[in-house]
Order: C-alpha cells, then sequence, then structure tokens
C-alpha cells in the first residue's frame, strides 16, 4: 500500500513526527523483499485483467458554499480493479498486482496502526491462493473515499469490520474473475522512461503563514508547517517537483506512475494520450501534493486549498493540465523510439 492514513509518519510527508528507526525499518525490510524476489526468480507467465466493482464514492459535493468534503454519488471515479497476474511454467498462480482507486480511510481507530482494506485485501488474497504473493498499488483515488464509509449525506469513521466488509468483497471478486476470459496473456515488451516536471504554485503571502502558525484551529501538524514555510518563505520557490514515468509491459499495457496524491481526473487525461493502450495508474509515489486539474482548480475544495499540508507557498496554479499532457506525450515519443 503507498498511502494509508493509520500508520507511523514518514519522511518526505511529515517530517516533524517521522522516526529515524522506522525510516531503518522500511529501508531495511524494502531491501529484504527486493533482495527475496532476486533469489526466487522462475520463469512463467503473465496475463492481465479488468474486474468492474464498486466501492469508492467521489468525496467532492457541490454545495451553495462552494465544495465539500462530502459524499458524491454522481462524481466521477474509477470503480474498476486492475490485476496482473503471474504464473508459473506450470500454470500455478504465483503472484498478484492488484491496482484500485480509493483512499484508505475508514478511520477505526485514531491511534491504532493498521493497512487499512489493501493490507486486509492481500491478506484474503494470500489466504486463499496458497503460494501466491499478492501486492496492492493506490490508483488515482485522491478524490474518491470507501463506500462503505458513507452514512446519508456525510462520511462516518468506521470499525474494523467495515474494512473487512470492503476487503472481503474485492477478494471476492477476485476469485470469481481469475480464471474467466476477463483475463488475457500478456506477451512481455519491458521499456520505461521517467521524468520530472515543475508544478507552479502561487504565492500567499508571508503574513498568511505567519498567523497560520498560531491559528488553534489548524491541527498542530499543519501549524508547524506553516512555522517552517514562514521562517523559510524567502528560500521557498513558487513550485515544486512532480516525479513521472511510464513503463511499459507489452506492445499495448503500460503502467503510468506519478508522485503525490492524483484525483481521477488526472489518470482520465492521461488516458487519452495513451489513446490504443491498457493503463495502470499507480499514483502516491511521493508526498508532494494533491495532484488536480484546471477544472478542479476552478471550482475549489480541499484538494486545491491544501497546500499548507505540503509546506508550499500557495495553490496550484491552472495550466496544469498542459504541463502535465506535455510531460507525458514527450514521454510516450520517447518510449515508442
Amino acid at each position: 500500500c503507498t498511502h494509508n492514513h493509520n500508520a507511523p509518519s514518514v519522511l518526505g510527508y511529515n517530517d516533524f513526527s517521522a522516526s529515524s528507526e522506522y525510516e531503518s525499518l522500511l529501508r531495511d525490510k524494502t531491501a529484504a523483499c527486493i533482495d527475496m524476489a532476486f533469489s526466487q526468480m522462475e520463469t512463467g507467465s503473465m496475463e492481465y485483467g479488468i474486474i468492474p466493482g464498486n466501492w469508492n464514492i467521489n468525496r467532492r459535493r457541490k454545495t451553495a458554499d462552494g465544495i465539500k468534503l462530502a459524499p458524491n454519488p454522481d462524481g466521477p471515479t474509477d470503480k474498476n480493479l486492475y490485476v496482473l497476474k503471474f504464473l508459473s511454467s506450470n500454470g500455478s498462480l504465483r503472484g498478484l498486482l492488484v491496482n484500485y482507486a480509493c483512499h484508505p480511510v475508514h478511520y477505526p481507530d485514531t491511534l491504532c496502526l493498521t493497512s487499512e482494506y489493501p493490507g486486509f485485501l492481500c491478506k484474503y488474497l494470500e489466504d486463499t491462493f496458497s503460494g501466491c504473493l499478492p501486492v496492492f498499488i493506490q490508483g488515482a483515488g485522491a478524490n474518491a473515499r470507501p463506500l462503505e464509509t458513507v452514512e446519508n449525506n456525510h462520511f462516518e469513521h468506521r470499525a474494523f469490520k467495515h474494512i473487512e466488509i470492503m476487503a472481503h468483497s474485492m477478494k471476492n471478486a477476485i476469485l470469481e474473475n481469475i480464471d474467466l476470459k476477463l483475463f488475457s496473456p500478456v506477451k512481455p515488451q519491458f521499456a520505461s522512461t521517467a521524468f520530472c516536471i515543475e508544478i507552479p504554485t502561487g504565492a500567499e503571502g508571508r503574513n498568511y503563514f505567519k498567523k497560520s502558525s498560531f491559528d488553534e484551529n489548524l491541527s498542530a501538524h499543519l501549524r508547524r508547517n506553516a512555522k517552517y514555510v514562514y521562517e523559510n518563505y524567502d528560500a521557498l520557490k513558487n513550485s515544486f517537483t512532480l516525479h513521472c514515468g511510464l513503463i511499459q509491459l507489452s506492445d499495448n499495457l503500460i503502467i503510468v506512475h506519478m508522485g503525490g496524491e492524483p484525483i481521477c481526473e488526472v489518470k482520465f487525461n492521461i488516458q487519452k494520450i495513451l489513446a490504443g493502450y491498457d493503463v495502470i495508474f499507480a499514483g502516491y509515489t511521493d508526498s508532494c501534493s494533491y495532484i488536480v486539474t484546471d477544472e478542479i482548480i476552478d471550482e475549489g475544495g480541499y484538494e486545491v486549498s491544501c497546500f499548507l499540508e505540503y509546506m508550499h507557498t500557495g495553490r496550484i496554479k491552472k495550466g496544469i493540465d498542459k504541463i502535465i499532457s506535455e510531460g507525458y506525450k514527450k514521454s510516450l515519443d520517447q518510449l515508442k523510439s
């Protein structure tokens, strides 16, 4: 899982609360996983399939007072589960890559540590398919929340049983479709490109951050962020770096990866550039910002106004659609060449 609201803080998002011991643990565990993977390589095959589902809901509702964080059943979301199957030479299932776009935000307990629905889903898949290693990758779900958290016209914190319900339902959907014609063989044709683009931001002014650093209505985390921006305002740039790239798996299957927290409309725009390709979208590869569209910037709302969370000097400026599109068009041309 690449995004979680019930896990320890990490460097790059909340440096004030990050732990050097935890950072070391993450690096060691990640390196151990890579070593284990290379030590267990074998000949096999790969299949790709899309499983339809309905486990998320748009969280941006238009009201007379602007965009509110509330259920919007008419808003856009990416409903599908995107699944890669990895099979051994004798046809046994050895791995599953599962991609879905939805915030893991049931909030079963503010003080608990949990891998939320992605971790529960992987555990259920591991128990169901003996000898199979499942991996979950978060999609473009920055503006989507679990359907299980909806209570009338607002969102509610849910207990672990609701996380289990969502994860069980997703596991069952995979189980019911794993051997059906939804999946087709992937003939490997590997290539990749990576690039960085600068996303311009506005400047709220130094006094805004000075006032915010004393605003008791803000969390301690945001007040610390505001103090940092205030004290370092002249040294900060009015932009941030967005890391992006393409990973080609076959002549018609591509993984799009992007830093930050991308909303689903960002994926949909990139899919237009990649017309003719099947796309797995991997978001949240770092914690630089919410990644929005020009239309969302006009609408406003949390995803636009939360620049303090990422210690930016202001909101993202319009023109982001063109910047992202040009970056991926150039990257696709490089991939083809």
